[in-house]
């Protein structure tokens, strides 16, 4: 099989030859490597080192002219401009303005070290960022972007559309963090549940859109989600209907709905399950998350597609040896996951990894095919 074949198996829940296996990098992934493989663009590094590819939406081409447009535009009306620039430091900070207050939100590289709503009237801000906004259907340029992207991937691997984080992670991740959402939940329900309704309403928009509209097998919104910081009580509460309306949405357009989920899931198992989705990617094992791959498909069911992270506390360890990672590997791929719709992904995007270590994962797959 092609690594195409292979992964529009697993994704559409088909047996396959083997085990695929994949992989996501990034500039500073690729840091240490020799500059010839560091300048390589990174559909020929994937090849390089052979594995499958599952494109992870534009992961890596951000800023390229081969990002692939989704067809859809977000627009909010309430929100007068946006200011991006980076300061002195180095950090990027974005103000939203409008006519109710602005808000102000400083990241360092991609993450949050000034959350933009700190007190209940940013609250009031944000919710009138979102109300009356809405995502619009638009596939101006999109065609020839399916084509473009179609024609890097080959008969390599396939690509699949992401979503930013559905309102509640959002909220917990970028708009509020962890103690500010709560204490503000805590002190100010109504308003903190007004604001996550207009938000949900809004994101089944795009939701609806990338099932009806765009040509790819599945989605991937990028929820992050553990139990590190939201409860089960609290995750069945407030994102498990939108992300089971979300399958629904998926599943009626025959696509499969898929899920990022790298944290803590052990204890949420029970909601995924009503949930209703198709697949978790970045399934992550213990030491590093607290998941037991067989557990998860006891609860979740043999059919579903697991896109599993190859433990990084061997895999990053900075001493690790070749037979130490191939040890790792024939602990991991047992024969029931071999059975199952599951993918190894060694997790390296945003750290720097000798390219050998890849190299060793592709020869054990080419001996223990």
């Amino acid at each position: 099989m092609t690594g195409r074949e292979r992964m529009t198996n697993v994704i559409g829940q088909r047996a396959v030859d083997r085990v695929p296996w994949t992989t996501l990098v990034d500039d500073r992934t690729r840091s240490i490597m020799p500059e010839n493989i560091k300048d390589m663009a990174v559909m020929d590094f994937y090849r390089h080192i052979g594995c499958d590819i599952l494109q992870f939406g534009n992961f890596g081409f951000e800023n390229s002219a081969e990002a692939l447009k989704y067809p859809y535009e977000f627009i909010s009306p309430n929100c007068l401009e946006t200011i991006r620039y980076i300061d002195d430091d180095g950090n990027e900070v974005t103000t939203r303005k409008t006519k109710w207050g602005d808000l102000t939100g400083v990241t360092k590289k991609s993450h949050p070290i000034k959350y933009p709503v700190q007190s209940i009237e940013d609250v009031k801000v944000l919710l009138k960022l979102w109300e009356g906004a809405e995502f619009v259907f638009n596939e101006s340029g999109c065609p020839e972007g399916y084509e473009r992207m179609d024609r890097l991937l080959g008969d390599d691997g396939i690509f699949v559309p992401t979503t930013e984080p559905s309102p509640v992670q959002s909220l917990l991740e970028y708009e509020m963090g962890v103690e500010n959402f709560y204490y503000t939940l805590i002190d100010h329900e109504d308003e903190m549940e007004e604001l996550i309704s207009v938000m949900n309403r809004v994101k089944l928009q795009e939701y609806r859109i990338i099932a009806e509209k765009m040509p790819h097998m599945a989605c991937i919104p990028v929820e992050n989600t553990s139990t590190s910081y939201i409860s089960p009580n609290l995750y069945r509460k407030y994102c498990l209907p939108l992300m089971r309306d979300y399958a629904d949405l998926m599943h009626r357009s025959k696509k499969k709905a898929i899920i990022h989920m790298c944290g803590l899931l052990t204890h949420l198992l029970p909601e995924l399950k009503e949930v209703g989705i198709d697949g978790i990617h970045a399934l992550t094992p213990k030491p590093v998350g607290d998941v037991d791959f067989d557990h998860v498909l006891d609860v979740l069911g043999d059919e579903l597609i697991i896109i599993g992270c190859l433990d990084s506390s061997v895999f990053q360890h900075p001493n690790a040896t070749s037979e130490d990672i191939e040890k790792l590997l024939d602990r991991t791929v047992t024969p029931r996951l071999r059975r199952s719709n599951y993918v190894l992904w060694a997790v390296a995007d945003g750290l720097p990894t000798p390219v050998e270590k890849f190299l060793v994962i592709n020869e054990w797959f080419e001996k223990n095919a």
